[in-house]
């Protein structure tokens, strides 16, 4: 008996095969995307912890949080592909715990789906009833499913995370993410070059084949299939949607024309419909009103057309969802304020939305609910459209140029560089933007660390010097201590797992428990720099002008040195142990017995900090502060995304860090985003 999975009532996996069969053809998944799928099969709708994704993956390698979120991202495509729908999310993420698999889901057998031979004196009328109440039931399964899609949860979803595959050496427009496979594209223009051209990828670590035309600027591009795009060839005497097939084995591309369109129009924006037809929105030379058109994709022929109610000066259509609706913004001729309409593709001269927002630059749309980018004395807030309400989303500080669909939320381009924009993705909580953590200006505040959504901190305000944790998601503050510590500033370090903690206290190391209301104190022991393992900790002490790495075991309290040479810093974290030597430039990985110099500072080793956070170090020098980011892996340069005010050492998370607001003689604590990006 080979067991099936009925899942959103039309598709069917097979654990056996490890294959999704939908209407009109199977996708086989990869290994890891299945394993992940009948975890979530097997836990019956229940969510599923991080930590029980993470033993999914084989033994010798360590899963990340990246990781983990690229395989769900990829298992969403499945789906997508599947459904045919982009909007489709049938995995949900759960804030702190992990993922829950949240669509329909049924267990079959073959018995159970074998349809038994239909007698032969069945009456006409029982066929009749079956017939009538088809459609009733696919008018519910629609109403269900739209519910679906208008209540999904964005709250997840900010802007902040930069899509590390995008280079920053070039100026990059209208960024395109397919939701038929991993390809995308965007456009780029190089220093010197007079024309755009486009760069399409097949994924995040293949290469690109560009698409490019003589004298002519390549705009526009969209995804309408696996290997298949659309773009705009524009030049000063010919205007034309092209259709492109893609060759990433030879990296190579065929194009034919389809649609012309005016060489002299202001503007030229196009989206790919529902029902495989192409929107195109230009303003024709001497009109100051865009027109929009709504082609066949296959054999051309123009459908429908129209001219918007408003004279405006750009309007630009976005594909939002599969059932065909799609948005524009239009900026009135006065350009200070835009309209922005939500229109059904059926009828282009009825919107089914308006309103009028003053300084909107651009609007997108994500999963049916409908993002607007306003901007107001140069700070932009994403607004989210739901139930006939805009609500503020998320916010900016910085523009925030060509929104689009991306697989795990939007993209869009970072205008915080001048010349050289990043393409950023909106996967990632907001994290809070120049937020108080400290207000009151009577005490005396240090900062002592920093750990995923906690700020660990040391305050006078009850009179004595007390250790606080403030919660960013509650705003809440918790006093951990209550007995005086005796000290005015101290240094903390907190395990991976967030339970076990070590206070340095005047060249003395005390070892604690946390947890969520009290910090409890234990051994203490000379030595800095410590760092914690499963079952121990490491740490350095000094001996004969040396630093030297010793091992303490907390239940025997015995304390061992390490084969490891003299070192000035040191830091276990899940992609291995580094270590800082004492007269030894560079960073260090160690794994067993072997040891690489992972990044060279040339500096002195007293001149400079360092930190790990996620998959990236960050290096800061003391005299200017300058920070520097490196891939943990590789040692590569990466863009830093971080505020130059930030404090490296002891105030980094993932997405968010602190610095000390000077306010003498006490200190106010902030809470920066890194979606700053302030370099």
């Amino acid at each position: 008996m080979e067991q099936k999975y009925i899942i959103a009532h039309n598709l069917t996996y097979i654990p056996k095969r490890g294959i999704i069969i939908y209407d009109g053809g199977k996708i086989e998944l990869a290994n890891l995307q299945r394993q992940i799928l009948e975890l979530f099969l097997s836990n019956n709708g229940a969510p599923v912890t991080k930590e029980a994704l993470f033993e999914l993956w084989p033994a010798q390698s360590i899963a990340s949080e990246q990781q983990l979120a690229t395989a769900i991202s990829r298992l969403r495509k499945n789906f997508n592909q599947a459904t045919g729908e982009p909007g489709v999310h049938f995995i949900k993420a759960v804030q702190n715990v992990g993922y829950e698999f949240i669509a329909h889901v049924q267990i079959v057998s073959n018995e159970s789906t074998a349809e038994p031979d239909e007698p032969e004196h069945k009456s006409k009328a029982s066929r009749l009833v079956q017939w009538l109440l088809l459609p009733i039931a696919c008018v519910i399964l629609t109403a269900i499913v739209s519910a679906f899609y208008f209540n999904k949860d964005l709250s997840e979803f900010t802007a902040g995370a930069a899509v590390g595959y995008v280079d920053s050496s070039n100026d990059k427009r209208e960024p395109a993410f397919s939701s038929f496979s991993d390809e995308y594209a965007y456009g780029v223009k190089s220093d010197g070059d007079e024309y755009w051209h486009v760069l399409a990828f097949e994924s995040s670590n293949a290469g690109s084949i560009e698409i490019i035309a003589p004298n002519a600027d390549i705009r526009e591009p969209v995804w309408i299939g696996k290997k298949q795009l659309l773009y705009v060839e524009k030049s000063a005497k010919s205007c034309e949607l092209m259709q492109a097939s893609l060759d990433y084995e030879q990296a190579t591309y065929s194009s034919k024309p389809i649609i012309s369109c005016n060489p002299a129009s202001i503007t030229i924006d196009i989206a790919y419909l529902k029902g495989d037809r192409i929107l195109l929105a230009q303003i024709p030379p001497g009109n100051s009103q865009s027109q929009l058109y709504v082609y066949d994709y296959s054999t051309g022929e123009l459908l429908s057309q129209r001219a918007p109610g408003k004279k405006g000066i750009g309007i630009y259509a976005v594909y939002t969802s599969p059932d065909g609706k799609f948005l524009t913004t239009l900026r009135t001729e006065d350009n200070f304020s835009t309209i922005v309409e939500l229109y059904d593709s059926d009828n282009l001269y009825e919107n089914l939305w308006r309103t009028d927002i003053d300084f909107t630059m651009f609007s997108i749309a994500m999963h049916n609910t409908y993002l607007v980018f306003k901007r107001d004395n140069g700070v932009f807030t994403g607004l989210k459209y739901h139930n006939l309400q805009l609500t503020p989303l998320i916010t900016l500080t910085h523009p925030a140029y060509y929104p689009t669909y991306h697989p795990d939320g939007f993209a869009f381009i970072d205008g915080n560089f001048s010349a050289s924009n990043l393409l950023m993705s909106g996967n990632k909580r907001m994290a809070p933007v120049n937020k108080p953590v400290t207000a009151d200006e009577s005490s005396a505040n240090y900062l002592l660390a920093v750990h995923k959504n906690d700020i660990f901190y040391s305050s006078d305000r009850t009179g004595t010097n007390q250790i606080w944790k403030f919660d960013i998601d509650t705003d809440s503050h918790v006093q951990l201590t209550r007995a005086p510590l005796g000290v005015d500033a101290l240094q903390m370090y907190i395990s991976s797992d967030g339970s076990k903690c070590a206070l340095i206290r005047r060249g003395r190391i005390t070892l604690c428990d946390l947890t969520q209301k009290a910090l409890t104190l234990g051994a203490q022991f000379e030595g800095r720099s410590p760092t914690f393992d499963s079952h121990s900790v490491l740490y350095i002490k000094e001996q004969d002008a040396q630093g030297v790495v010793y091992r303490m075991n907390p239940r025997t309290n015995e304390h061992h040195k390490v084969g490891l040479p003299p070192a000035r810093r040191i830091a276990n974290t899940e992609h291995g142990l580094f270590i800082q030597k004492q007269n030894i430039d560079g960073i260090w990985r160690v794994n067993d017995s072997d040891e690489e110099r992972l990044i060279a500072t040339n500096t002195t080793p007293l001149s400079f900090e360092w930190e790990i956070v996620g998959d990236s170090l960050y290096t800061q020098t003391t005299s200017d502060a300058q920070i520097k980011r490196f891939d943990i892996v590789t040692g590569d340069p990466l863009p830093v995304e971080l505020n130059h005010q930030c404090n490296v050492v002891y105030g980094l998370a993932e997405d968010y860090c602190v610095r000390v607001a000077r306010q003498r003689p006490k200190n106010r604590l902030m809470a920066i985003s890194l979606d700053l990006n302030e370099q």
